[in-house]
């Protein structure tokens, strides 16, 4: 065995650095499945066909913020800068809370959420425990008795799991419920856990879309780009890429949780009601649609490496597949392995372990060199299928 890889070593090592140019395609076409969707599936062939007419030497960051101003106006053309309807103005409207909660109340609550909210998941429960545990200030707050907050805690110890960024506004719907409870109102134990139970489902779909779909594969993308200072085979890289995903993530998971849990409360059972009625949620998830496949366009680019060295001679002529390629359209392997990859993972639900080796196997195969070649010096030659 050790004298058949001695033999052999080179054209396995090819084949090795072959498939690590083809990898990229399944982090990209993974993405892809989230983002090449309804009507904005066209920027990723955008990104595609700009980078590759650019030579792939662009500055990742440079196209995010194109791609971003690409990605207002076509909001901009598609909804226009209509106004929210009249009755979603009307119910955006803060209800009169009973002013027995502070907003530094509500703000304890959302920190134990944000530490604790998968601490204690579980799959009888899923992030059950965790929600009563956020709740627990309110409800020392708002109840005096054992046995009142003891009922309190119970009615929130039921199943419960959704997006824990945007799902907060559930939160804050049933804190604002809790307080009116506390005060008198007649809201049952059923009516509490309604709302839950109502909204962790579509709050969780459109949590998971925004943040795994868009935000955090987007601020992946530029992070890597400015770490590796778009050379994908650089061996220092910039402190500046970690620091830029850290930043940008934690913004989304701080800056966006606490507002939507603090207008939940603010606005009471209508929040969640008006932010949809208003169109403003369909026009943010457009636009990172839209800024999100020409990010994956562009990184296709500049992280796919998939290419042929079979050339021939005819008549005197020499015939080398790659240019002829490229005479018809630069990087069309790269496009074609990446649409092929996400036609698998999206379409047929092919397990991405089970590609992942698929294109290791491929890259070696694709590297015995048994294919007519010419070297540099126009001498016949033997190459593999493939090369990076």
């Amino acid at each position: 065995a050790l004298d058949w890889i001695a033999q052999h070593a080179i054209w396995v090592m090819n084949g090795l650095f072959t498939a690590s140019g083809m990898l990229a395609a399944l982090g990209i076409a993974l993405n892809l499945k989230f983002l090449l969707r309804g009507n904005v599936w066209p920027y990723f062939f955008i990104g595609f066909v700009v980078t590759t007419m650019m030579g792939g030497k662009v500055n990742l960051l440079m196209m995010a913020i194109i791609a971003a101003c690409v990605a207002y106006l076509h909001v901009l053309w598609v909804h226009g800068m209509e106004a929210a309807p009249a009755a979603a103005q009307a119910q955006a409207q803060a209800r009169k809370a009973p002013g027995l909660l502070t907003r530094q109340d509500v703000f304890k609550a959302w920190l134990r959420w944000l530490f604790f909210s998968h601490s204690t998941y579980n799959w009888e429960r899923m992030q059950g425990l965790g929600f009563a545990h956020s709740m627990t200030p309110i409800i020392e707050k708002l109840y005096k008795t054992k046995e009142d907050i003891s009922a309190a805690l119970k009615r929130h110890l039921i199943f419960f799991n959704t997006q824990p960024d945007i799902g907060g506004v559930i939160h804050g719907i049933v804190i604002a419920m809790e307080e009116e409870k506390a005060a008198g109102a007649d809201i049952s134990d059923d009516a509490i856990n309604g709302v839950k139970t109502g909204l962790m489902g579509p709050m969780a779909g459109v949590g998971d879309t925004i943040q795994q779909g868009i935000v955090i594969p987007i601020a992946l993308a530029i992070g890597i780009g400015l770490a590796l200072g778009g050379q994908p085979q650089a061996t220092r890289g910039n402190i500046l890429g970690p620091l830029f995903y850290v930043v940008a993530v934690a913004a989304f998971v701080w800056g966006v949780g606490w507002w939507v849990w603090w207008q939940g409360y603010v606005q009471g059972r209508a929040a969640v009601t008006s932010i949809l009625q208003s169109g403003a949620l369909q026009k943010v998830i457009t636009g990172a649609g839209v800024l999100g496949n020409f990010v994956m366009g562009v990184l296709a680019v500049q992280f796919v490496k998939l290419s042929t060295p079979v050339a021939f001679s005819i008549g005197g002529s020499t015939f080398r597949i790659q240019a002829m390629l490229d005479s018809f359209m630069p990087n069309l392997l790269p496009l074609i392995l990446v649409l092929l990859v996400w036609w698998l993972v999206s379409k047929k639900n092919v397990s991405p372990t089970l590609i992942m080796a698929a294109i290791i196997i491929l890259g070696v195969l694709g590297a015995i060199p048994i294919w007519p070649g010419i070297d540099e010096a126009g001498k016949a030659i033997k190459v593999g299928l493939l090369g990076g």
